[in-house]
């Protein structure tokens, strides 16, 4: 729907279409991009999903023999993925985006800008903006928003050390890198959709414009799950889990043993799959016969033993255990309540 959105009012035989394509932004009659955002905590499958939902629907890039206005073939970029790093600045980000451009598009357009010591972060970005521009880019998607944002300074979370209840403050490492990023849908009507974790989210909730835009255009939140009955991981994953063992004697999972699953690791996906196969190969390491939920939990307690604590506070339900891990605790109130 984003994309059909962005292209609604980008018809290539308009003459508006043409002057967009040269740099000159749309009429104020003609609506804003849509803001989608997407909320999960790691390891929820919420990267996964989105690049098996748009290379199952689209091309990437469409070829055209001909297209309106330009002499020759013409390349339509119709979606765009990239990760924003974790300095959250704008070079970094504009590097990302015309790297992850310049692969799509088979071209070696930006080699000589990515090839300068210290570029212009600005410069880079406008760069990477004509070309997204020129080849009609249907919909961005940036990944990992939350690291347009860093935690208070330590003197300040110190000062907080004796109130377990205070939510921990993440601030902007850049201001210009979020109002760039605006400007691809607001200015020159390209489609974004942030994937983020709940600090992430809460973060851009505090910016009262960018919360009403991702609100109000479309916000989903994948939640974890709340019990060892869950339909997503009894249908999906468990019977995938079940297919993948390498002994004579496998693990039949029964409701024993989703509960102890569950238990171990919050059927959090990518954790439980990390356990299963884990497990698996110490079963291999210890010449085992058989795969066994001994090995599991050797696996979880060595392994995975840092997870330990996050999963169990993650299980509770409990605010003030969440919030000793910034990006387990779903926003309160108003975008809870949009999941």
């Amino acid at each position: 729907m984003s994309i059909r959105e962005g292209y609604r009012f980008r018809n290539p035989y308009d003459a508006r279409t043409t002057a967009l394509i040269r740099g000159r932004p749309l009429s104020s009659d003609v609506p804003e991009s849509p803001i989608n955002s997407i909320m999960a905590v790691g390891g929820m499958g919420k990267s996964r999903a989105i690049n098996r939902a748009l290379a199952s629907q689209f091309d990437q890039v469409i070829e055209h023999p001909t297209f309106p206005g330009v002499v020759g073939p013409y390349q339509q970029l119709v979606y765009l993925k990239v990760d924003v790093p974790g300095t959250g600045k704008l070079l970094d980000i504009a590097r990302n985006l015309m790297i992850e451009t310049a692969q799509a598009l088979n071209t070696s357009e930006f080699d000589e800008m990515l090839s300068l010591k210290k570029p212009a972060a600005m410069n880079m970005f406008d760069a990477w903006l004509r070309v997204a521009r020129r080849q009609s880019l249907g919909l961005l998607v940036l990944d990992e928003i939350n690291n347009l944002f860093k935690p208070e300074p330590r003197k300040n979370r110190l000062a907080k050390a004796g109130q377990p209840s205070a939510p921990p403050i993440l601030r902007l490492v850049e201001e210009e890198a979020l109002r760039c990023l605006l400007t691809i849908a607001n200015t020159w009507r390209i489609p974004l959709c942030f994937l983020t974790t709940p600090d992430g989210m809460e973060a851009m909730g505090t910016r009262f414009s960018v919360a009403q835009r991702m609100c109000l255009d479309g916000h989903h939140h994948i939640k974890f799950p709340d019990s060892a009955e869950d339909p997503d991981t009894l249908d999906f994953y468990l019977p995938a889990l079940e297919r993948y063992q390498y002994f004579a004697k496998p693990i039949v999972i029964g409701p024993m043993e989703r509960e102890e699953l569950f238990k171990l690791t919050g059927f959090v996906p990518r954790i439980l799959f990390s356990a299963w196969r884990l497990g698996q190969r110490i079963a291999l390491e210890t010449d085992s016969k058989s795969f066994k939920f001994d090995h599991i939990r050797a696996a979880v307690n060595t392994y995975l033993a840092p997870l330990k604590a996050p999963i169990s506070a993650l299980q509770s339900n409990d605010p003030l255990r969440m919030r000793r891990y910034q990006d387990l605790l779903p926003p309160d109130g108003f975008w809870n309540g949009l999941g």
